[in-house]
């Protein structure tokens, strides 16, 4: 009986696709605040530890929580799976798949909490270049 399911090949079901491909431009902009972390984390040559950096910190992560327990991703690691118990590869699907399906009962969360952070990081920049906030953490110096 399942094989006559059709999946989201017809209206409406196939707007879900749509939410799947915008999940893979999500990677995009989720790479760049971890480079913007590892950028803002290593500055002249040396580490630096300031409120701003755990702040930015906490931005990536939140924002990763927030894109990894989305239900498109649920059903790009585990999705399209008959038998999850056929092969060490399929078990491991099957694995990830659970990991990812108990994020995603947070997703909401997530997304109020990546919603704030982003915001608060923005406010905490902008403050910083207006010079209202002058952050002088010195820098950690040399190779750790």
């Amino acid at each position: 009986i399942h094989r006559k399911y059709g999946m989201e090949n017809r209206f409406p079901f196939i707007l879900m696709n749509a939410h799947r491909f915008t999940l893979y431009l999500a990677f995009i902009p989720l790479f760049v605040l971890w480079v913007d972390l590892l950028l803002a984390l290593w500055h002249d040559g040396g580490l630096r530890l300031g409120i701003g950096v755990f702040l930015i910190a906490a931005d990536a992560l939140l924002v990763s929580l927030y894109v990894f327990s989305c239900h498109s991703f649920r059903h790009l690691v585990g999705g399209g799976l008959d038998c999850y118990s056929c092969s060490a590869n399929m078990r491991r699907r099957h694995g990830i798949w659970q990991r990812v399906s108990a994020w995603n009962q947070y997703h909401g969360v997530w997304a109020w909490a990546s919603l704030f952070s982003i915001v608060l990081v923005d406010l905490y920049v902008r403050a910083i270049a207006l010079d209202i906030i002058n952050e002088s953490t010195p820098v950690i110096g040399g190779f750790l």
